[in-house]
This record gives structure tokens, C-alpha cells and sequence, in this order.
């Protein structure tokens, strides 16, 4: 039991941290369960809520390296 105890007391900060980050999804996700009605132009589905968060996180994260990408190619 020493031995476990002595490997996780070991572990790097970023090992907590994206542990830490877990806890925080995995409570953000039981948490907004619920169904949501989503209009984006002519069409309309319901979703639960942290599916529409996440994919618009998704969605944002995409556009930030696609304008990064720009970016950086035209400094070149």
C-alpha cells in the first residue's frame, strides 16, 4: 500500500491538474443533463445541454487554429 501511495505522491502537477480538469467534466456533465431546444438558422433539434456546450466548444477551438494557422502563414 506504501508503494501506491509513494507513486501518486510522485506524479507531476500536470497530472493533477488534468485530473482536476476531469472532475470539473465529469460535474459539469451530470449536472446539465437536461434537454435544450437549439435553433441555429431554419433548423431546430433538442439536445441535452452539454452536448451543445461541448460542440460549440468544439466549433471554437477549430476556429481559433484555423485563424492561428492564417495568421502564422501570413507572417511568413
Amino acid at each position: 500500500m506504501e508503494g501506491i501511495v509513494a507513486r501518486i505522491r510522485s506524479w507531476p502537477p500536470r497530472v493533477w491538474i488534468a485530473l482536476a480538469l476531469l472532475v470539473l467534466i465529469i460535474v459539469f456533465i451530470v449536472q446539465n443533463r437536461q434537454d435544450s431546444v437549439v435553433h441555429l438558422v431554419f433548423i431546430t433539434f433538442t439536445a441535452p445541454m452539454w452536448i451543445t456546450l461541448a460542440i460549440t466548444l468544439v466549433v471554437g477551438i477549430l476556429i481559433g487554429v484555423l485563424a492561428a494557422r492564417r495568421r502564422k502563414g501570413a507572417r511568413a
